[in-house]
């Protein structure tokens, strides 16, 4: 779902027929620009000009279809200071320049888990970087900004500008940015309080030219002494001097600070006007944007519609509990005034100046200057108070029927009316629920009175998704025990019930439960709640893995990511996809997960061709395919890629495992310090997140494979000690074959022939081709170290037969060099011939010379490893290069060397490998 948008946020705000020039200050902005500055700054209370400045400069000098650079303006409120709500908006100012820049980005803005908005701004930054011209955003009314999130995405977005844009902010109040940074490095432009104000000669041409007042060189000077420079005061004091015979009275009539010299100007402004302008002025002022539809409804003022309208006769109001009769007739008397409703005063207010700020180009709407607004409001409690809470009522309903949701609520709240917010977040809660608006969905709901949200089921089940989307768990279960308190046996409220503590209970391994209440959301949920159905579908799929079935995983996953889609919720549609793509990888169908997976990149990859951080898992998951078939430099970028894009997105356990998935391919590739500093990454990261309960085991025999490479045999053996003598069940099939493949290399042949033996029963029963090829292949090793030759011929046969459809390569590859005179002997009788002779060019040796090795005739047979050694020091290498081959240390390497002599019973290496090749043994 998108974000309903107010399209005047995104205008620039057209600029006075008569408008002062301000050269001076253009100059300046036009020196950001020259210098390749990052950021201009215009930092100074309301009443400056701040807006006036911005608007005239990027309209004449740098307009929006002309000149060197285009220019995209945002006007923020404080509705935007919600992220979702606020990068929206940006990308649709954005837009108004470039309709292709961020097109599919802001899906990545809603995911459940609130990503680090850095995953849509680098692709952003990516397109905007490729834009032929330059570009100008503006951020008006900065200050109205206060989620942390939001300050710590534009410090981002500000680190990584291309040279073609530049950023403007205009904020009554510095922003929480590296200011003293920029400043530092010459890339910061600032305009402040001192800069803005008018000086003599501006505040001369202002009154004369703009106001209208033919003020003496010294009445000149004492009315911007007595304002400052401030041009809102300098405003108010000419409207009020309008007329008046006795200038020099006036102005001896105030002084001191800012705020005094506005209520009294304001004061003063609105007794000069008459009657029906001064109503109009006061029961509008409730509102932050004007327009003539929505004044005619604040003010209960309905146009007459009758055969009139066909004609284009004048059209009179129908009598207003608000505005007197006068209105109608109180721009100057003129039957002119009849023409039209509140549109026609609002023109009147522009054209002659009276603080109100027009916000497009068709003169639509309007907005009052903000310091005018404020004491209009403060006037209008005094006078009226009573009126205040229906102003905000009829302003409430208008923008809801008009599909303004936050507008809606703010006045709802502004008039006390508690029965009306409920109602609206009842009504409308879950469209901010499923467009990642939780921000703003959080302060809708914690702004009603307690009692308004334990009455409405509807409000509590919202706000325990919400709870549960933005990590407050806590919360989540007194919610959902007053839903069931409140609610009929039979009400679908009752299936969000059972989805939510489903998915809360798989968090903590409980798969029985998971399930049962799973299968009972799913009865409950109505089919269009598409987005919680398929999260329930994702949840039981998780723990169908757990329980041991691999088909209702698979089928659950492939559910989650068809309704997710359906549904428009990328944010499941993506993981389920790559938990898919896993499984189909796990059962050996290569290609399939493959095209799993480059579904799941392209349904969020970009016309930039670059995809969004949702990604990740689904870039590892290609990146463990092209490990799987050889191909380490293609792996190497995309499993680097996995994990920068998983850092992007935030989620913990695709972070986790992307690091895995990188560390091995650099243990593949020999890079061991590289994989120990990986490994290291997923360590600290461990510490600092809640992960899935199969990540600290993965960890730990990523570990204890990287001990063993580097010859820590130790450290492998401690491991291996304390890993469960058996499999470890589905989402731990990697750890099983890890412990048997440590326990070969150890040359503990029981223990590895035990651990093989019960992964290759799982394997079997739930059809999970891929670790029966790794299984195979191992118990081909084990069966033929023990002399067990044709056992482990066919152990390889079946092997060979089930991986060649895929394809594999490392699942050979990695049992290292004891493989190759089983892969030649296998090519000697003729089993998977051209296969196996792909197999050994990956082991970089020629199918020649087939020969099964026999058992060794050895009291103390050589280890796994020691043949290893022994094998290359035949071939002529030094320690330190069969050290480097291995990935092992030279000292580990003597050592090895020390062991085989032992139990050759020979002194050296040369007596070593005679004596070796004599056993039948290299």
């Amino acid at each position: 779902m998108t974000i309903p948008l107010l399209t005047t946020k995104l205008h620039v705000p057209p600029p006075r027929a008569d408008l002062l020039s301000r050269p001076r200050l253009v100059h300046r902005l036009d020196e950001g620009l020259r210098m390749d500055r990052r950021l201009t700054l215009v930092s100074a209370p309301a009443g400056y000009g701040k807006t006036t400045l911005l608007s005239a400069w990027a309209s004449e000098r740098v307009g929006p279809s002309g000149g060197e650079r285009s220019v995209a303006w945002l006007s923020l409120d404080a509705e935007d200071s919600d992220p979702v709500r606020f990068w929206t908006y940006l990308v649709a100012a954005l837009q108004q320049v470039e309709p292709e820049i961020g097109q599919g980005l802001t899906d990545a803005l809603r995911s459940p888990q609130g990503p680090p908005f850095e995953a849509f701004l680098t692709p952003l930054i990516n397109q905007i970087a490729g834009l032929p011209h330059g570009l100008l955003l503006v951020l008006d009314d900065y200050h109205l900004i206060t989620h942390a999130a939001i300050h710590e995405g534009l410090v981002f977005l500000l680190d990584h500008l291309p040279n073609t844009i530049h950023l403007i902010i205009a904020s009554r109040a510095d922003p929480p940015l590296p200011l003293a940074r920029l400043r530092g490095r010459r890339e910061l432009t600032e305009l402040r309080q001192a800069d803005l104000q008018f000086t003599l000669d501006e505040a001369a041409a202002f009154l004369k030219r703009v106001v209208g007042l033919d003020l003496s060189p010294e009445e000149v000077v004492a009315l911007d002494e007595r304002t400052e420079g401030w041009i809102t005061g300098l405003q108010l004091a000419a409207h009020s001097m309008r007329g008046r015979d006795d200038v020099s009275g006036f102005l001896s009539a105030f002084a001191g600070s800012h705020r005094y010299v506005l209520d009294y100007l304001t004061e003063e402004v609105l007794q000069r006007q008459p009657e029906g302008i001064r109503a109009f002025l006061l029961h509008t002022s409730v509102l932050d944007r004007l327009s003539g539809p929505l004044c005619d409804a604040v003010l209960g003022i309905s146009r007459a519609v009758d055969e009139r309208e066909s004609s284009n006769r004048p059209l009179a109001y129908l009598p207003s509990p608000f505005v007197p009769e006068s209105i109608a007739h109180s721009f100057d008397g003129s039957s002119a005034a009849l023409r039209t409703s509140s549109q026609a005063l609002l023109e009147h207010l522009e054209a002659n100046n009276l603080f109100v700020v027009p916000l497009d180009d068709q003169r639509t709407w309007y907005r009052y200057h903000r310091l005018f607004a404020d004491l209009l409001r403060a006037r209008l409690e005094d006078l009226y108070p009573d009126r205040v809470p229906e102003l905000h009522q009829r302003a409430s309903a208008w923008y809801e029927r008009e599909g303004m949701l936050d507008s809606a609520m703010k006045h709802a709240l502004a008039a006390d009316d508690a029965a009306e917010a409920a109602r609206i977040v009842e009504i409308h809660g879950r469209s901010l629920l499923l467009r990642g608006e939780l921000t703003t969905l959080l302060r809708w709901i914690e702004s009603l009175p307690e009692e308004k949200i334990q009455a409405s089921a509807p409000i509590s089940v919202t706000h325990a998704w919400a709870l549960l989307l933005t990590g407050q768990l806590g919360g989540v279960e007194p919610r959902l025990q007053q839903v069931e308190r409140i609610v009929a046996s039979d009400s679908p409220l009752l299936g969000d019930v059972a989805a939510i503590r489903a998915y809360l209970t798989s968090q903590h391994g409980d798969v029985a439960r998971t399930i049962d209440l799973g299968q009972k959301a799913l009865e409950r949920l109505p089919l269009s709640k598409l987005a919680e159905r398929a999260v329930v579908h994702f949840v039981l799929g998780g723990a169908d893995l757990l329980k041991g079935d691999v088909p209702a995983a698979e089928e659950a996953m492939s559910r989650a990511a068809t309704v997710g889609r359906e549904g428009g919720n990328l944010h499941l549609a993506l993981p389920a996809l790559n938990s898919l793509a896993g499984i189909q990888l796990s059962r050996g169908d290569l290609r399939r997960a493959k095209a799993t997976a480059q579904e799941a990149v392209a349904l969020v990859t970009g016309a930039d061709g670059q995809p969004l951080p949702i990604a990740a898992g689904a870039v590892s998951a290609l990146a463990e395919l092209a490990y799987e078939w050889n191909k380490l430099d293609e792996a190497l970028a995309q499993a680097r890629q996995g994990v920068e894009l998983a850092r992007l997105w935030g989620n913990a356990d695709t972070l986790g495992f992307a690091h895995l998935t990188l560390a091995e391919v650099l243990v593949a590739l020999g890079r061991l310090d590289q994989t120990r500093d990986t490994l290291r990454d997923a360590e600290r990261l461990r510490q600092d997140k809640s992960f899935f309960p199969s990540f600290s085991p993965a960890l730990e025999a990523a570990w204890a494979r990287l001990w063993l490479h580097e010859g820590d045999v130790a450290a492998a053996r401690s491991w291996a000690k304390e890993a469960p003598s058996e499999a470890m069940g589905l989402v731990a099939m990697k750890e099983t074959f890890t412990l048997a493949w440590i326990n070969w290399a150890l040359g503990r042949r029981q223990e590895a022939r035990e651990v093989v033996s019960a992964l290759l029963g799982l394997a079997r029963r739930q059809k999970l081709g891929a670790w029966l090829v790794r299984g195979l292949a191992l118990e081909a090793l084990i069966y033929n170290a023990e002399g067990r030759s044709g056992r482990a011929l066919n152990a390889l046969a079946e092997a060979l037969m089930l991986a060649e459809p895929g394809t594999y390569v490392r699942s050979f590859v990695d049992m290292g060099p004891p493989m190759v005179p089983l892969l030649k002997a296998a090519a000697a009788q003729g089993i998977r011939p051209e296969y196996v002779k792909r197999l050994l060019s990956a082991f970089d040796v020629a199918p020649e010379e087939p020969a099964l090795p026999t058992v060794q005739p050895l009291i103390e047979p050589l280890s796994a490893r020691e043949l290893e050694v022994l094998g290359l020091v035949a071939k002529g290498l030094s320690n330190r290069e069969v050290g480097r081959r291995l990935h092992i240390a030279e000292s580990t390497v003597k050592s090895h060397l020390n062991t085989v002599y032992g139990k050759l019973a020979v002194d050296n290496r040369t007596q070593a490998a005679a004596k070796a090749r004599a056993l039948n043994l290299l």
